[in-house]
Order: C-alpha cells, then structure tokens, then sequence
C-alpha cells in the first residue's frame, strides 16, 4: 500500500479538495461546493486510472490529502491535470480561447506523466 505524502502549505497539510479550491479560487472555507467538487475530483482520478497514471481507484473524499500517486517526480503535473480538468467541468471559462488553451494543454499533461511513469517501468 502507499503512504499518503502530506503537501505543506504555510505549515498546514492540503487536502486535494481544498489544492482544487484554490485552483479554481474559491476560499477553502466555503464548503457550498464541496459535493459537486469532488464528484467532479473522482471522476478526473477515475480518467487516470483508465490512462494507465496510477494504478489503483482511490476515492477523494474532503479529508482526503494527496496520496502518492505515482512518484514525487510527476505530483504538480498531476495536481495542474487535476485541477484544469474539474475546472473545465465545473466552471469552464466564457472566453473561448482560454478554455481551449486549457483543453489544448490536456494531451500535452498526459503525454508527460504518460512518459514519465514508462520510464519509472524501465528496468
């Protein structure tokens, strides 16, 4: 089994939830969204499972702190993956152009775990 890595933020440790809070600028004390956040938050977790990023189902809850993943190496290409994709689904941009440059930057977030966790198979 892995052991959760606790993220530091000013000497408090980051739930998954609240690193996607900020990400999507919303106070880590405003919970009026947590349900649908982390609805959103699984289903993003399933999409790495199916990709082949992890290799187990976790389920996020508002506790949940961010778990090894993979390795430390990729931990911010995960979080950035994260949170561009609950934030697509959750309040995608009126501006066309910046929702696409987000979408855009997807294939390129996947390509790079994707290589990363090959290499990490590598003998």
């Amino acid at each position: 089994m892995k052991e959760a890595l606790e993220i530091q933020n000013y000497g408090d440790t980051m739930t998954i939830l609240d690193d996607v809070k900020y990400g999507l600028g919303i106070l880590p004390t405003n919970d009026g969204f947590d349900n649908e956040l982390l609805i959103n938050i699984n289903s993003v977790a399933a999409n790495l499972v199916q990709l082949g990023i992890i290799d187990y189902d976790i389920v996020i809850d508002d506790g949940t702190t961010w778990p090894v993943l993979v390795n430390f190496q990729i931990e911010a290409l995960i979080k950035q993956y994260i949170i561009i994709k609950v934030k697509l689904i959750f309040d995608p941009s009126a501006n066309q152009s910046i929702t696409e440059a987000l979408k855009g930057s997807l294939p390129e977030l996947e390509g790079r775990i994707k290589l990363i966790v090959e290499e990490e198979a590598l003998p």
